[in-house]
């Protein structure tokens, strides 16, 4: 499943491509839905792999169709993709002097690297990624309220936040095959199969990208030390070389 990132003040909803508005919003609240870094960037990266959109059929734009097996061609797998990052963990270690729209596989290494830190846009959800909306794109006038909602746990944070909005009836939940998008069980021709070393050069890539997760966990409104706390396991689970705690400590 694709997960995306929103913002939404009443009828307002804000996805790709549209998060080049927010600069110039001006809601009073923004809820956000959210990922653990590790999960949402296989899964972007998983999503429109070109043989796997022609398993689950999802609706390619005619850019994806035509630029789609050229972008991955440097990355058959997951693994292939990760080691290629080679740890390489913001945009400054990528050597990829392109626009935005250019695809140029001569170097596979620095493809990776440029799809994953927000270089390429084709790789559209790795482009709008954290670093990205939050640092970039949202607005920075800490008076604006910002409300997060965990995918791990979605009906949970999304009762929480409608009864913290005065709702007083119950909250409904959709049935659990309400969700027409959902994949999960799929065999994908290329799935989320990694090598431990793979785990480990992905995660370390991740760095900067799990402190802006964190940065917008720390500053929601309703999420607790407790929800902050399962968030924070959930990503020690999928990133163990990764020091999280002390990242934590130091952007408190």
């Amino acid at each position: 499943m694709c997960v995306f990132v929103l913002f939404c003040k009443q009828e307002h909803y804000y996805h790709v491509p549209d998060f080049h508005r927010l600069p110039t919003t001006n809601h009073y609240a923004y809820i956000m839905t959210v990922r653990d870094v590790y999960e949402r960037t296989i899964s972007s990266f998983l999503y429109h792999h070109p043989q796997n959109a022609m398993i689950h059929q999802v609706k390619l734009t005619m850019n994806h169709q035509e630029l789609g097996p050229k972008a991955y061609s440097c990355f058959h797998t997951l693994d292939k993709f990760a080691i290629q990052l080679n740890g390489m963990s913001n945009s400054n270690q990528c050597d990829y002097p392109y626009p935005h729209n250019v695809i140029k596989t001569v170097n596979c290494s620095a493809l990776a690297c440029g799809a994953l830190h927000g270089k390429v846009r084709f790789f559209i959800h790795l482009f709008f990624n954290y670093r990205n909306l939050y640092d970039m794109k949202f607005p920075t006038d800490t008076t604006r309220q910002l409300y997060v909602i965990r995918q791990e746990f979605l009906w949970r944070d999304w009762k929480q936040l409608n009864i913290h909005f005065g709702q007083t009836t119950p909250v409904y939940i959709p049935p659990t095959d309400f969700n027409q998008r959902n994949i999960t069980g799929m065999s994908l021709p290329v799935d989320k199969k990694m090598s431990s070393h793979g785990r480990q050069l992905l995660c370390t890539s991740l760095r900067e990208e799990y402190e802006a997760y964190f940065r917008i966990l720390l500053r929601s409104k309703n999420l607790g030390p407790d929800d902050f706390e399962a968030s924070l396991q959930i990503s020690e689970k999928q990133c163990p070389n990764l020091d999280l705690r002390a990242m934590v400590d130091r952007l408190k």
